[in-house]
């Protein structure tokens, strides 16, 4: 985006922001709609404008009596199309959490209390759905589809709302900011069963790994007894107390740790699939399970809700502990 591009929409953006404020529900009103012609209403006034020079020129009365009958439809119709968006709420509803690659669903909410609507359609970047509120439904729930691309906090930002009803000469539009945050799980990948791997030169996800494979689930603290082959001697070398990897299928009754300085030279998006895949193995087994990352250790526990907790908090990691944010959505 050039220098120009970048100053225009920031002006765009403070100005549409003062306008049409962020809210949990916009109701749409006189100042949060706006009025166009179509490419077929602005063909249709250019043919009324010619056909009009004509009548004029030529004092011919039929001619001057279809520029007068078609003048008075695009009159009604574009009475017709504002009124259309005139009055409707929009409210952003919560969102199901997602994971890094799938096709995320932003939840709205439609009320028109007072009539029928028709022809409403709702984008957000590429996305678009379309929905009509009936006499005898007077409110909606509607989705729209979007594919985030990174881990995190994902905000759609606003979301055009618009209708060329009834005839397509005229257009009708909004731009709202109601969408609730849509929240993205890393991609879970299987972690190799030595997590000393260092990433491709370039890349920062593609890992070059050894494993033997076997099946590794989690580490644990070393106990007398365990055999040495599978001690984590990275955690020993920085100094901390000696982990064992634990391999096979775990029953229910073990519970596991997965601890995010575990790995050693790793980039952290890798890290958090790793952990993920973990949490999501351990309770698909019914394992209860520890998560401990620099700065939050959820668990022991066991559960969808101690699952969901755990993933929420691989969501909205950030390795800056200044501004870690692990809070409940």
């Amino acid at each position: 985006m050039t220098g120009f591009s970048q100053f225009v929409n920031a002006r765009w953006l403070r100005w549409i922001s003062k306008r049409i404020p962020r809210n949990d529900t916009t109701t749409l009103y006189q100042r949060q709609l706006f009025i166009f012609p179509t490419a077929a209403g602005s063909g249709l006034i250019c043919l009324l404008v010619v056909m009009l020079l004509i009548a004029i020129n030529y004092q011919n009365n039929l001619v001057y009596g279809l520029v007068f009958l078609f003048g008075t439809i695009l009159i009604v119709t574009v009475h017709l199309t504002f009124a259309n968006l005139y009055g409707l709420s929009v409210s952003g509803l919560a969102n199901t959490p997602i994971f890094l690659g799938q096709e995320g669903q932003i939840r709205l909410h439609l009320a028109a209390p007072q009539r029928r609507r028709m022809s409403i359609r709702l984008s957000a970047g590429s996305a678009q759905t379309s929905g009509n509120i009936d006499n005898h439904h007077r409110e909606i729930d509607t989705l729209v589809a979007v594919i985030p691309t990174k881990r995190g906090r994902f905000d759609v930002g606003r979301i055009r709302i618009e209708t060329d009803y009834p005839f397509g000469l005229i257009r009708c539009w909004s731009w709202v900011d109601v969408a609730q945050p849509l929240w993205v799980y890393p991609h879970p990948k299987n972690p190799p069963d030595n997590p000393t791997v260092k990433p491709h030169e370039g890349t920062g996800t593609a890992l070059q790994n050894a494993t033997d494979g076997a099946d590794w689930i989690s580490f644990r603290s070393y106990g007398d007894g365990d055999p040495i082959r599978q001690i984590h001697w990275g955690s020993v070398a920085r100094g901390s107390d000696p982990q064992i990897r634990v391999m096979g299928r775990a029953t229910s009754d073990e519970t596991s740790v997965f601890d995010f300085d575990a790995y050693a030279d790793v980039d952290i998006e890798s890290r958090l699939s790793w952990l993920c895949f973990a949490i999501l193995r351990a309770h698909s087994a019914n394992l209860g399970f520890t998560l401990k990352l620099p700065s939050k250790t959820l668990g022991p526990a066991s559960g969808s809700d101690h699952r969901d907790r755990a993933l929420m908090a691989l969501a909205r990691f950030d390795h800056n502990p200044a501004i870690e944010d692990y809070a409940d959505a």
